[in-house]
């Protein structure tokens, strides 16, 4: 959908409201009583959801009037396997093409937030605000909690301090090392590195936040590379990785305490051709220091504190337009200055009857338009990667894209490249350009359910693969639906 409307209003308020003529919201973030769940198992329009251990069961509008149907219902709607049905995945793939309100999703807050400060927030409803504008390392299967997702990664090692080429912080048990995707922007078209990484993990744990106890077992962060890095951990289990990789991700642009033109300096020099040396920073206290065997002077340690205004209670990204994540849900129109509104007042924690209103990241454009201008998990994207062959296993990838550039230039049609010469990687042009050559070196290397593979050993519940996929007003369908116009043919 293309935004995301929730409006601050009493559980009750959302049972009356959702079983209303004609109802006025779509999905409520509190579980039903039993007395609305019986209603809702009587009504042709409403969906009762199984019960969820510790969290109940929840009723959401199916459709604004019966009898229900493919055409006007809302589908993938997810019932998270811990909260129910209020959660990331639902905001990120429920659908419906005739809602109640033009592409949108309507739905509940029982309260309003305490703070969508990065640094603050700490309430169930803060975290519904904040996840939807910030990615994390990792992601947790909803329908199965234990298998986690590499999310913004392609993959992770562990490693060993015997197995370090470097001298790991003080009190390193363990070292896991992450590669991030290349297609990774924030919302202002500004690339998500390993520096904005580190900060953020820096930044969160020393400054006591809430979302950033997941990494309190860390010990420093090596920087290798503009997209690789190692975090080093005191202490190995089973909860460790899956902790550590739930730290929201900023970008330091904003939140540095050294200025953001010293910030896009430094980031600039560090991501070019010539680089920036490896690097490694530990905390003392709240304060960021250089690994003891590195130097920091590319990349100094002023830029990984963040700025203690910031960080105060008080601070209110929205009214500050900063509100700027990679995630699938943006605030308002963000530009390279910063975001937008989003709220019905203006700044953060509308009282009862305000509410928040998020934009889809990418709406506007056509699917799979745009690198740095669309989420990096959109369902083009899905579509394109699905597209592209590849599949994270690197000898694979490496003669698929062999292939493509053996068909580079090819006339049209070439039986041998007609993959690469139609499709959504090559919409009504036939010739295989350079455009089709940089799709498969974007792709090359991703699992998008890494560590699980999709049609092999898919992840929990998740959909058939090549799936029907949505965005905005877009269908997009595998060639077993659509031979002619499908996005894998």
């Amino acid at each position: 959908m293309n935004n995301e409307l929730a409006t601050i209003s009493s559980a009750t308020s959302q049972d009356v409201c959702l079983q209303s003529t004609p109802p006025c919201l779509d999905f409520t973030d509190s579980p039903a009583s039993s007395a609305v769940v019986s209603g809702c198992l009587s009504s042709q329009t409403l969906y009762v959801t199984a019960n969820v251990p510790g969290a109940g069961q929840f009723c959401y509008l199916r459709c604004q009037v019966g009898p229900c149907s493919s055409s006007n219902s809302w589908v993938r709607a997810i019932n998270d396997a811990t909260v129910g049905l209020p959660n990331y995945f639902t905001w990120l793939n429920a659908w419906n093409a005739a809602p109640g309100m033009l592409g949108t999703i309507r739905q509940g807050f029982s309260t309003t937030t305490r703070s969508v400060n990065p640094y603050i927030a700490s309430t169930v409803q803060d975290g519904y605000v904040v996840g939807n504008i910030y990615d994390s390392l990792y992601t947790a299967n909803p329908l199965s909690p234990s298998q986690l997702i590499n999310w913004m990664t392609i993959n992770t090692v562990q490693l060993s301090n015997s197995s370090l080429s470097y001298q790991p912080p003080a009190h390193t048990a363990t070292t896991y090392r992450f590669t991030l995707r290349s297609d990774l922007y924030f919302q202002d078209a500004r690339r998500v590195t390993g520096y904005d990484v580190a900060f953020s993990y820096l930044s969160m744990v020393g400054s006591g936040a809430f979302l950033g106890t997941g990494a309190s077992t860390m010990t420093g962060v090596t920087i290798l590379g503009p997209s690789q890095f190692d975090i080093g951990v005191s202490s190995v289990g089973p909860f460790i990785l899956p902790n550590l990789t739930s730290v929201p991700i900023v970008p330091g642009h904003y939140w540095t305490n050294a200025g953001s033109t010293a910030w896009d300096t430094a980031v600039a020099s560090c991501t070019s051709l010539s680089g920036c040396p490896r690097v490694q920073y530990f905390l003392s206290g709240s304060t960021v220091n250089c690994g003891p065997t590195f130097s920091c002077a590319s990349f100094p340690t002023s830029l990984l504190t963040v700025n203690p205004a910031d960080t105060a209670v008080t601070f209110d990204p929205i009214a500050s337009h900063i509100f700027v994540g990679s995630g699938p849900w943006q605030c308002g129109v963000v530009t390279s200055t910063g975001s937008g509104v989003c709220t019905s007042t203006g700044q953060q924690d509308p009282p009862l009857g305000g509410s928040y209103t998020l934009t889809r990241f990418g709406n506007g454009l056509l699917p799979a338009s745009s690198l740095s201008g669309i989420y990096f998990r959109s369902s083009g994207n899905t579509a394109l990667w699905v597209w592209s062959g590849m599949n994270g296993d690197i000898t694979h990838d490496f003669l698929l894209f062999a292939q493509a550039v053996a068909c580079f230039g090819k006339p049209f049609p070439t039986p041998s490249c007609s993959h690469w010469q139609q499709g959504i990687g090559n919409i009504g042009v036939g010739i295989v350009s350079i455009n089709q050559i940089a799709i498969e070196a974007r792709f090359f290397g991703v699992n998008w359910v890494a560590p699980f593979d999709w049609q092999t050993n898919p992840p929990l519940g998740i959909g058939p693969f090549p799936p029907v996929l949505f965005e905005g007003t877009v269908t997009l369908n595998p060639c077993s639906i659509d031979p002619i116009n499908g996005y894998d043919c």
